[in-house]
């Protein structure tokens, strides 16, 4: 799983990990693992990041995308 995406399309969004975190229900150190690999991204957080995100499944786990 390519978790690059993870920290890029919440910047593109003008998000903090706090934001993420909050929407979610988790503690930010929570985002900040998902987003440097240290964490597994589970389908439902995926689903909810997804919604929050108003991006696809594979823009957020697969393709690659630019800044």
């Amino acid at each position: 799983i390519s978790v690059y995406n993870l920290r890029k399309i919440r910047k593109r969004k003008r998000l903090s990990q706090k934001d993420v975190a909050n929407y979610l229900g988790i503690a930010q150190t929570g985002i900040s693992d998902l987003e440097r690999g240290k964490r597994r991204l589970s389908v439902e957080i995926a689903e909810k990041l997804c919604l929050f995100y108003e991006c696809s499944y594979q823009e957020l786990i697969c393709q690659k995308i630019k800044k």
